[in-house]
């Protein structure tokens, strides 16, 4: 094997959970010419389009058996091997990073989310469903102030990605052909069919319920508060805030929307957090690699890739490792005209070439004094221009001016920025939190919403368990 080509480069596509097969065409996408042009090997799996299973354990030992094929092939380990992939492929490359540490000698994920199993994407369908019921009152401006999110970005999720709970969603089987949709679940006429929904395709780490066939979910919105920084700052009133919350609803075992909140199986919450389905980004698989983010800028058009998630990510890092320098966060927008893909490979590939030169064991330490020059956050504004400062929330700084950074309906329902509880425990109601008057029937009604009391964003979610270990052998119950 030549020398270059030592250098192993793993795509990782995106997509929604739907099985079935992918041409040649869309597995490699349009992005192996970087690749290939620079001498890399280039691999890519049909399992590793996050559409197939959006298994994190299957993406990981799909990983390794083709690394371990290209070794037997090319009889050499390669120097290193990075991985590459917007969106769906961000997301497998962070939870391959945490399980199966190792195969990953660094990450360039693309506009990123740290995990498929994120409740907001489902929870954009109760809130549309609310928004629908009363059109005139729930203006586009109020619509943003509880989602967090910028324009239509909820009506995105809600087209695009709500169904993938939904067990009779035929295309999450990749079941088209009408013959075979007659083969899926229909609670009514087919109990027994097929389901398709995301967390069937989990079914070898969450399990099933006692007596069926399908798998917990560990799906929960009790004593959520939806709009809750919008009504503290006086965007919505307290009449809306009291409406959303009675109205909002949640889903049934089947995915279907309900009136009653959605509550979480406590097997699945913990399993779900054990076994890294939730991404904790603990342990050494995500502190000691390079992590290069690089984001195309799309929030002003309601695209769901919200640059917010960046800094979600980088928050679980800084928890989880009491810093989080070894990732560097890429912002630019359509106009920009900079070829960051290209500009993350060789970057990458100088920050890789350094650390396989350094002989000291892998550490953060290790990563962070091997960057390479022009390793740190940037952006280009819309000339090209680079601009480099800390990525933040900050509105006042320069990056944030050229393309303003918003938020999520959870952290507007007060989530810390981690934004990893799946089910809050719950505190009583009290009037005192809030920075609007809450009194008399008001109160009444609040409490009759939240009869087991509110969100206590103080503590960690319920069975929210550290990750069990890596490279698991599941079941892990």
């Amino acid at each position: 094997m030549e020398q270059e080509a030592r250098r192993l480069l793993r795509l990782l596509r995106l997509g929604p959970v739907q099985q079935g097969v992918h041409p040649i065409e869309s597995i490699l996408g349009d992005v192996g010419h970087i690749q290939l042009s620079r001498g890399f090997a280039f691999m890519n799996s049909t399992e590793l389009w996050n559409n197939q299973h959006a298994n994190p354990h299957l993406q990981g030992e799909t990983l390794m058996m083709m690394k371990e094929h290209v070794i037997e092939e090319f009889g050499e380990v390669p120097k290193w091997t990075a991985g590459i992939g917007g969106s769906g492929g961000a997301i497998q490359q962070y939870l391959i990073a945490q399980l199966y540490p190792g195969l990953l000698d660094g990450i360039q994920p693309i506009v990123s989310f740290p995990e498929t199993l994120m409740p907001e994407v489902m929870e954009c369908r109760l809130l549309n469903n609310v928004y629908k019921l009363d059109t005139a009152t729930w203006t586009t401006a109020k619509q943003n102030a509880v989602n967090g999110f910028n324009t239509n970005t909820c009506l995105s999720w809600d087209a695009a990605f709500a169904s993938i709970i939904k067990s009779d969603n035929a295309a999450g089987c990749g079941f088209t052909d009408p013959a075979n949709v007659a083969n899926i679940f229909n609670r009514a006429s087919n109990p027994t069919g097929i389901r398709c929904d995301l967390f069937q395709t989990n079914v070898n780490l969450l399990g099933k319920r006692p007596g069926t066939q399908e798998a917990r979910r560990p799906l929960d919105n009790i004593g959520l508060q939806y709009g809750l920084a919008a009504l503290n700052s006086g965007a919505i009133s307290v009449k809306e805030f009291l409406d959303l919350n009675e109205k909002v609803g949640g889903f049934d075992g089947d995915g279907n929307t309900q009136a009653a909140r959605s509550e979480a199986d406590s097997d699945a919450l913990k399993l779900t957090y054990a076994g890294g389905f939730k991404n904790s980004f603990r342990g050494p698989g995500l502190a000691n690699i390079p992590i290069i983010t690089q984001r195309g800028n799309a929030d002003a058009v309601g695209d769901i890739h919200d640059t917010t998630q960046d800094l979600i990510i980088r928050a679980r890092l800084q928890r989880a490792n009491g810093r989080s320098d070894n990732q560097i966060i890429w912002t630019l927008g359509s106009t920009s005209g900079y070829d960051y893909m290209s500009g993350s490979i060789d970057l990458m590939n100088k920050w890789l070439d350094n650390m396989a030169a350094d002989p000291a064991p892998a550490s953060t330490d290790k990563v962070v004094r091997n960057k390479p020059a022009g390793a740190n956050d940037a952006c280009w504004n819309k000339t090209g221009t680079r601009i480099d400062e800390p990525a933040s929330m900050d509105p006042a700084a320069s990056c944030n001016a050229v393309y303003p950074r918003f938020t999520t309906p959870r952290l507007v329902a007060g989530s810390p920025m981690v934004n990893d509880v799946l089910k809050c425990q719950l505190k009583p109601v009290n009037a005192a939190d809030y920075s609007v008057t809450i009194a008399g029937a008001d109160l009444a009604r609040l409490q009759t919403i939240f009869p087991s009391g509110v969100c206590d964003w103080n503590k960690p979610g319920a069975g929210q368990e550290p990750l069990r270990g890596t490279y698991l052998r599941l079941p892990l119950n």
